[in-house]
Formats: C-alpha cells, structure tokens, sequence
C-alpha cells in the first residue's frame, strides 16, 4: 500500500510538473491560490450583481473600465512602492484592498449599483498591487525553460478554484431569496483574504532593492528599443479582446437565463477546460511553437465569434464559453511567455522588472478600456454583440504577428550580443 502510495504521488507531481518547479515558488503558490479563491467569488458575481441590482447592461461595462484602468495605475504605484518595503506587504495592500470592498458589499447590499465607484477603485487598486507580487514571483522563481510550466501549474490550480468556487458561490446565491446568498459569499471572500494574509506573512522575505524607480528610462526605451516595443504592443492588443471575454459572456448569458446557478454551472463546465488546456500546454507549447499555437488559436476563436450570427442564445453563449476556455489559455500563456523572455534577455529587464511589469499593466488597462469602448458604442442588439465579440478576437491575428516579431527581435539581439 506504502508503494502504491508513493507511486500515485510520484504520479501526480510528474503529472503537474511539480517536479520542475523550486520549493520558493510552490510556497508562493499555495499563498497565491489561497486569495484566488476570494477572487473568485467576487469576479464572477460583481458584474451580475450589478446589473441585477441596476438593470443597466452599461454599468458592469464602466464598473470593469475604472477596474482596468485603476489597476494598470495600481502596477505603476507597487513598482514605486516596492523599491522601499519588502514585496510581501504590496500585497497586504492589495488584499486590504479588497477587503474594504467587501465590506461596502455586506453593508450595502441592496444598493451595491451606488457604490460602484468606490467598489471598481479598491478592486482595480487592489488587484494591480496583488498581481504586481504575481508576476513579480513568476519573473523571480522560474527560469525560461520552466517558464512555461510555472504558468501553466498557477493556471492549472487556479482553474480548479475557478471551476469549484462560482459554482459553489452561484448555487448558493440561488438558494436564497433577495439578496442573502450575496452577503453569505462576499462574507466567505472576506475571511478567506484574511486568512491569505496570514499565509503570506509566512513567506520569505525579498529585500527591496531601495532604489529610485525608472519608469523615465522604461518608458524611453518602449519608443526607441525595438524588442520592449514590440512587446508592449502585442501585450495591448491581446488585452483588447481580454478586457471583453473576461466578464460579458457571462453578463450576455445572464441576460437570457436570469440564474445564477446557470452561471455558476457555466464557470464549473468552462473550469473543466480551462485545466485540460491548461495541462496541453504546459506539456506541449513550448519556445519553439509558441507562435504557431497563437496563430492556430486566433482561428479558431475567429470562427466560434463569427458562429452567433447563426443564432445568439443561450446554448451559444455557454458553448463561445467553453470553446474561448480552451482556446484561449493556448494564446495567453505562449504570450505571456515571450513577456518574461524580453525581460530576461534585455540588459535592462531584470532590474528594471518591477517598472517594466508596471508599465505592462498600464498598457494592459488600456487595451481592455479599448475593447470596452467596442463594446459601448455598438448597438446593444444580437448582431451588435457578434460584431463587437467577432471585431476584438480577429484583433487577435496582429497580437501573433507582433509576438513572433518580438520573439525573433530577441534572437536576433542574443545572436549580436554573442558576436559582440
């Protein structure tokens, strides 16, 4: 029994890649799944709340707006911050954050749609401070040729919790009447982030480097380097159809089906993909076919947007769902993969990092305000919403092209660089 025992747990560490990962940043990542759990309670359940207590398909609209933008400005603020404190307490402030918001969520319930101000502030702050510690861990514990498995391990886990968490979350909210499923779940997110501080105080500590930030130089070298540049805009133009898929299929299937049970079934099935693709990718996308995976992708998601002009219901709704899930891990991570290589190729990338990522996330807000604007300005009809969702992903096809130019732009300056 002993050996079995072992084997299935030597099994599954080879399975997941455990086995590739260093012990620094599996203590991270138990830390970081801990608040993905509260995360998940709230991203799902704001927009529909929203327009639940509203009425108004706009105002989850301009709720993500200030959300992107003000996390983009939460990125530039921890690289600022970082340079003075340890890493950790920037994201004691991110999830102080969101505790503040869950608080106007249990006190205000009922008129959560007066609040929504405040409440995309502290989330979008929030949210920058935290993933700042995100991606700076990526960045500090993963070297390239694990770089594609690190993403995919965090991406695996936290679409387990994303799989579990709104289903769990939905089916309560619809078990009860008015709006106490609501105050009993945000009360679940707020004793989960309360107790993620506590994991996170146990991690080690990563000296400031107590320095003055450069986003002066970052910045210039975004205009006059050619490798940054490229990679910043292939950043914004996948952000640009992220900013939209990230939250209105849910709010478009809402519409049709008024359930939150329904919504919390959708995130359990599109949960289920997300792992499984996930899983394909770390085991098989790597530096040589990242770009190809990208371009593959963007066709098939092309297709599936352009497939609700046939009928837009309920059924298509759940079914663009499950196959932007899958699809959409395979253009993400090689993406976000060839982010971290310019960072750690370019002279200037690692210690410039914290400036770099924040810069990154800044350009991110914008893309997604971008693919929001899109989404505002075209009628809110069926073939308003195909035209809008079919526009932001063919987008999609220049995120690949900039990425591979980025990619060679870096190969061809390690090759100078050797000659040199």
């Amino acid at each position: 029994m002993k050996i079995t025992a072992a084997k299935l747990r030597n099994s599954l560490i080879t399975f997941f890649g455990i086995d590739r990962l260093n012990q620094k940043f599996l203590n991270f990542a138990i830390s970081h799944f801990c608040f993905v759990v509260a995360i998940n309670i709230h991203a799902v359940f704001i927009n529909i709340l929203l327009l639940k207590t509203s009425d108004d398909v706009n105002l989850p609209i301009y709720y993500n707006m200030i959300n992107f933008l003000c996390s983009g400005i939460g990125m530039l603020l921890g690289g600022m911050i970082i340079k003075h404190v340890y890493l950790k307490y920037v994201t004691f402030l991110g999830i102080g954050c969101h505790l503040a918001a869950y608080l106007i969520f249990l006190i205000c319930m009922e008129n959560i749609s007066s609040f929504v101000i405040p409440i995309a502030l502290l989330i979008g702050f929030g949210g920058g401070f935290f993933w700042y510690t995100y991606l700076n861990a990526i960045s500090l514990y993963s070297e390239d040729d694990t770089r594609d498995i690190s993403i995919s391990f965090i991406g695996v886990f936290a679409s387990i919790i994303a799989l579990i968490v709104p289903a769990i979350a939905g089916a309560v909210i619809d078990a009860f009447s008015g709006y106490t499923g609501y105050n009993i779940m945000f009360g679940c997110a707020f004793v989960v982030s309360i107790i993620s501080i506590f994991l996170f105080t146990r991690l080690p500590k990563v000296e400031p480097q107590r320095n003055k930030t450069q986003y002066r130089h970052c910045i210039r070298q975004l205009f006059t380097n050619r490798c940054w540049a490229l990679v910043n805009l292939q950043i914004f133009l996948r952000s640009i159809r992220d900013g939209v898929f990230q939250f209105f299929l849910n709010v478009l299937l809402y519409q049709y089906v008024e359930s939150e049970a329904l919504i919390g079934l959708n995130a359990l099935l599109v949960g289920f993909m997300a792992i499984f693709s996930q899983y394909l990718c770390g085991r098989f996308v790597n530096a040589s076919n990242r770009v190809k995976s990208m371009y593959l992708t963007t066709c098939v998601l092309t297709g599936a947007a352009f497939m609700l002009a046939i009928q837009l219901s309920a059924a298509t709704i759940l079914a663009l769902s499950l196959v932007n899930a899958f699809f959409v891990v395979l253009l993400m991570n090689p993406a976000t993969s060839i982010d971290f290589l310019v960072i750690s190729s370019m002279p200037d990338g690692y210690p410039c990092r914290g400036e770099y990522l924040g810069i990154f996330e800044m350009t991110r807000g914008f893309g997604r305000v971008l693919g929001l604007v899109v989404l505002l300005l075209v009628p809110k009809t069926e073939i308003g919403y195909v035209i809008s969702l079919s526009a932001v992903t063919v987008v999609q096809f220049l995120t690949a092209f900039f990425a591979s130019r980025a990619q060679k732009a870096i190969a061809d300056f390690q090759k100078q660089t050797k000659g040199e």
